[in-house]
């Protein structure tokens, strides 16, 4: 009997930086492991769909879907070819932002419009991340699109609270990211006295000075720092302008290490000493290469989330006035015995690739 086919929306191997390479690939892995999964849609034709709702009303109005799938008619004949859908909602899937709305469109259409079943999965969803008073409409807007998908498969626990909290059915899985690794890497790399920096989505300026003098203090006390970036295509601008930035301070002697492949990237973070970062995918590939980490804020509380699931303290905001002490306090407790025999235990990283795994739908 031949398997069903699938086509995967938002696909992000191409774009933005290796992690999310490293996840798209282990979710397309494992999608092929249940379905035949012939055709991606790259997440740039989340950023860049032609006649984008505006309301809700839209994503209901039949006339409306007429409209928008002539102009984006290669899109949808791409989606009538398969047998079914996956959305890799990924950090895309927040706020009123263009590219959140233009992305549950694509599955709502091809859910209501297309009869297609629509499994949104491998990501994290919050409504409303910045504005409280735009809080109960963001959630109303939510929930009724929402509604219509056939499995939605939340990566951590803040996200999966809001979706129980709207009344939506939902599975906790996990980030498709620890799958990758687990493929890729056969043994663990030799950890090197290096401090491996990345920087975040919500990276301030205004920490500059501090994260700088953090990561000196560490150089004269013997760790070399190496700071991580790269992608397959289109790199992140904030990471690039984070580079920049260093680029201005005291960091002559520091290495600026731009990886050219996955691996070169995950050898990176697997071989350093200890990861600063504010990126979700950077520190989970700390943790699923043993590298201990300190864990900045990104630009929705995605970031708290993983480290309540991975059992380490609060990511530290770039604003913090008391950031400096903290960054060395942390570092401390990274660096410690208790830190990698509580959180790098076998059976948890084991179970996290487990979680990952319940990002296909039920048979």
């Amino acid at each position: 009997m031949p398997r069903a086919t699938a086509i995967l929306l938002n696909d992000t191997t191409h774009r933005y930086h290796w992690g999310c390479t490293a996840t798209s690939l282990g979710l397309k892995s494992l999608i092929a492991e249940r379905y035949d999964l012939i055709d991606t849609i790259p997440i740039q034709t989340t950023y860049t769909l032609a006649r984008p709702p505006n309301s809700l009303e839209q994503f209901h109005d039949p006339a409306f879907f007429k409209l928008h799938a002539a102009e984006n008619a290669e899109l949808y004949r791409r989606i009538e070819q398969a047998d079914c859908v996956f959305v890799n909602g990924e950090g895309t899937i927040h706020d009123l932002l263009r590219a959140a709305v233009n992305l549950m469109y694509m599955a709502f259409a091809a859910r209501r419009y297309l009869d297609k079943p629509v499994y949104v999965v491998n990501h994290s969803v919050y409504p409303q991340s910045v504005h409280a008073a735009e809080a109960a409409g963001a959630e109303a807007f939510y929930r009724g699109v929402y509604a219509a998908f056939d499995y939605i498969a939340i990566r951590e626990t803040l996200s999966k609270e809001i979706v129980d909290r709207l009344g939506l059915a939902a599975a906790l899985s996990f980030d498709c990211l620890p799958l990758t690794v687990g493929r890729l890497v056969a043994e663990l790399p030799e950890k090197k006295r290096t401090l491996a920096i990345a920087g975040s989505a919500l990276f301030l300026p205004v920490a500059l000075p501090t994260l700088v003098t953090f990561v000196n203090k560490m150089k004269r006390v013997g760790y070399a720092p190496l700071v991580v970036s790269g992608a397959q295509a289109a790199p992140a601008g904030d990471e690039a302008r984070f580079v920049a930035a260093l680029r201005t301070q005291e960091t002559q002697d520091w290495t600026f290490f731009e990886a050219g492949t996955l691996e070169d990237w995950m050898s990176a973070i697997g071989s350093a000493a200890l990861l600063v970062s504010g990126r979700f995918h950077h520190s989970l590939t700390a943790f699923s290469l043993r590298t201990p980490f300190v864990m900045l804020n990104s630009n929705t509380p995605k970031m708290s989330a993983l480290a309540t699931m991975l059992g380490v303290p609060e990511p530290l905001r770039y604003d913090d006035p008391n950031l400096g002490p903290m960054l060395e306090h942390r570092a401390d407790h990274a660096l410690s015995h208790d830190f990698g025999r509580t959180v790098f235990r076998d059976d948890r990283v084991h179970s996290f690739r487990e979680m990952a795994r319940k990002n296909l739908p039920p048979d």
